[in-house]
C-alpha cells in the first residue's frame, strides 16, 4: 500500500542558474528534510509501539508477531496516528514527542539520490533518495522517499511535492 503524501514548500534564495534544479542542490535536500520531520518522527512512534506490543505479548497467538501482521500494524498506525494520539495514553505522546526533537537533530539524511526524470522546459526533476534515521534508542530505519522539485517561473523560489514512499 503507497501512502500518497503531496506536500508544496518555497525556498526563496540564489540558485545557480536560474533555470537549472538538481535533487541533490542543497535547497532541494533541506526542503525534503523540513517536509518528511514530521512524518520520520510519526512512523519511528508507531514502529517502537507495535515492536512494545510486540514484546509484551509474546504468548499471543503466533500471527501477532509475524513480519506481514507487524508491518500491517505500523501502517494502520500511521494511517490512524492522529486518532491514535488522541485516545492513547501519555506514554505514546512522550514518545512521539521524545522522537520529533531527536529527529530535528539532524538524526536523519538523505543518500542515494538520484534524478529518475528531467524535464528542463518545466525546470523540474523527479528524484529517489533514501532517507536513513539513526537514533541511540532504535535501530537504523531507513526507507525510500519519492520526489519532485520544480523552480518558479522567476527562477527564484523551489517548489518540493513528496509524492511517496516505497
Amino acid at each position: 500500500m503507497k501512502v500518497l503524501l503531496i506536500f508544496i514548500l518555497a525556498f526563496t534564495g540564489c540558485m545557480e542558474s536560474k533555470k537549472e534544479i538538481s535533487c541533490s542542490q542543497k535547497p532541494v535536500e533541506d526542503l525534503v528534510k523540513e517536509i518528511i520531520q514530521d512524518d520520520l518522527a510519526r512512523e519511528i512512534t508507531c514502529l517502537k509501539q507495535v515492536e512494545q506490543n510486540i514484546k509484551n505479548n509474546k504468548d499471543a497467538d503466533s500471527f501477532i508477531s509475524s513480519e506481514l501482521m507487524s508491518n500491517m500494524a505500523v501502517n494502520m498506525c500511521i494511517v490512524m496516528f492522529d486518532t491514535i494520539l488522541k485516545n492513547n495514553s501519555n506514554d505514546m505522546i512522550a514518545i512521539y514527542e521524545d522522537n520529533k526533537k531527536k529527529i530535528n537533530s539532524n538524526s536523519f539524511n538523505l543518500t542515494g539520490i538520484r534524478t529518475t526524470d528531467k524535464n528542463e522546459e518545466l525546470s523540474q526533476v523527479e528524484c529517489k533518495a533514501t532517507v536513513g534515521v539513526n537514533l541511540s534508542d532504535f535501530e537504523n530505519y531507513s526507507k525510500e522517499l519519492v520526489y519532485t522539485a520544480q523552480l518558479s517561473d522567476n527562477g527564484k523560489e523551489i517548489y518540493v511535492e513528496i509524492s511517496s514512499d516505497e
